[in-house]
């Protein structure tokens, strides 16, 4: 069932799977802009500029704005 015929459990749960498969696929993507960002190794930049750049890299070829960077800033540090 679909639109307002489904229960909530079943609704809410195939919102739930949508976010978690977007997120993974957009932070996978993101790491993948930054490390682009850090082979050139640009002398002077911060990790700050990096960041930046890379959110500008990853709109540039994806079309969009990276919307988890509250995420990736959590899941950064642990290991894969």
């Amino acid at each position: 069932m679909y639109g307002n015929e489904q229960h909530k459990t079943t609704f809410y749960g195939k919102v739930a799977k949508y976010f978690t498969d977007h997120k993974t696929d957009s932070t996978l993507k993101f790491v993948g802009s930054l490390a682009k960002i850090e082979a050139k190794n640009e002398r002077g930049t911060t990790a700050h500029n990096k960041i930046e750049k890379a959110k500008e890299l990853f709109k540039e070829i994806h079309g969009s704005v990276f919307q988890f960077e509250h995420c990736w800033k959590i899941l950064k540090d642990f290991p894969k």
